[in-house]
């Protein structure tokens, strides 16, 4: 009898019940069959990866469709609990396969000119070390991914992006187009109550007229006429006309920066 209520066909000597309608679930003999089915698949798995593409993360099951399975639950969670110390995972720079605890999905919100918003160096603090989080490679499809986050990998999410840009000392060698990418993705992803736009306030992210780098305490946006003869001598903070047209060019962009 063939099982196929998983991403596989299960094929042996299932004992049924009369009506041939399933199998029995708590017979010892279906049970014992049961218990061989990681240990099958994973070998399985494990002498096919050469020939099956990228994807076939998509064969092994997902946990949360099968927790209320009494009888196919127990054989999913060791399938799991093996192939998670796996090395199944595909780099972005496909040099590399990894654990999935030490990739991470880049969200497509989080993509700039299809490049994550932080590089991989940026994102552990100038050092790409062994055991620091990669990115997985882009060909996952969405089914993989999912399959990929049941098995601990992570997300670049606003709070690892927010974090990383509070250590970066100065934008400069940022150019506009990306300032502009990161202010949009700040305004689609915090709200002003969750404290990181307060946080972001604190970063001196804004290009001034003169060169320097500021914060946005205190900050004028540039002038459309040039300052009159009684004030030009006061010390203020004025964006530079550039890099604020540049910034315009993004609307979610234009509307982080007036908040």
């Amino acid at each position: 009898m063939e099982l196929a209520d998983v991403q596989f066909i299960i094929q042996a000597d299932f004992l049924t019940p009369a009506s041939r309608e399933g199998i029995r679930v708590d017979d010892p003999w279906n049970i014992c069959l049961r218990d061989e089915i990681p240990g099958a698949f994973c070998e399985s798995l494990s002498a096919m990866r050469g020939i099956l593409s990228i994807n076939f993360l998509e064969f092994i099951p997902d946990q949360a469709q099968h927790k209320h399975d009494k009888y196919l639950a127990p054989a999913v969670t060791d399938i799991l609990k093996t192939i998670i110390s796996w090395k199944i995972v595909r780099t972005r720079d496909d040099k590399e396969w990894i654990t999935p605890t030490l990739a991470m999905i880049v969200p497509s919100s989080a993509l700039v000119d299809d490049k994550p918003i932080l590089s991989e160096v940026e994102l552990h603090g100038g050092h790409l070390q062994v055991g620091k989080y990669r990115y997985i490679n882009p060909s996952y499809t969405r089914t993989s991914r999912s399959v990929l986050g049941n098995l601990g990998c992570g997300s670049l999410e606003v709070k690892t992006v927010l974090n990383t840009i509070e250590r970066f000392s100065t934008f400069s060698d940022k150019t506009y187009a990306w300032i502009a990418s990161l202010f949009a993705y700040f305004q689609s992803h915090i709200s002003k109550d969750s404290g990181g736009s307060s946080r972001f306030q604190q970063i001196k992210y804004l290009k001034l007229d003169g060169g320097a780098w500021g914060t946005a305490n205190h900050a004028f946006l540039p002038l459309e006429h040039a300052l009159s003869s009684d004030v030009v001598d006061l010390d203020l903070a004025i964006l530079d006309r550039q890099f604020m047209e540049e910034i315009s060019k993004q609307s979610n962009a234009r509307n982080f920066l007036d908040k």
